[in-house]
């Protein structure tokens, strides 16, 4: 994803459409399976939904660092790894 950020694209990076259409990306897929259509999509439609939650300026403190993380992990229907 920041592969594609550094070329230009949006932080929410590629639809599948956009993904099949780029020949070296497609490609590249054969070599994630676990990567599919509808698994694509949703966590596209997601970063989309929290596009603004994508940032790089850092943090002032770790603990602000660490709430950010946290709320991320909960936006995205992740439990926190233990």
């Amino acid at each position: 994803m920041v592969k594609l950020m550094a070329s230009g694209h949006p932080v929410e990076g590629l639809s599948w459409a956009e993904l099949r259409a780029d020949q070296s990306l497609s490609a590249a897929l054969a070599y994630a399976p676990e990567n599919n259509e509808l698994t694509w999509q949703g966590g596209y439609l997601r970063r989309r939904e929290n596009r603004e939650k994508f940032h790089f300026h850092g943090h002032s403190t770790e603990q602000e660092a660490i709430n950010c993380y946290q709320q991320f992990l909960q936006d995205f229907g992740e439990k926190e790894p233990v």
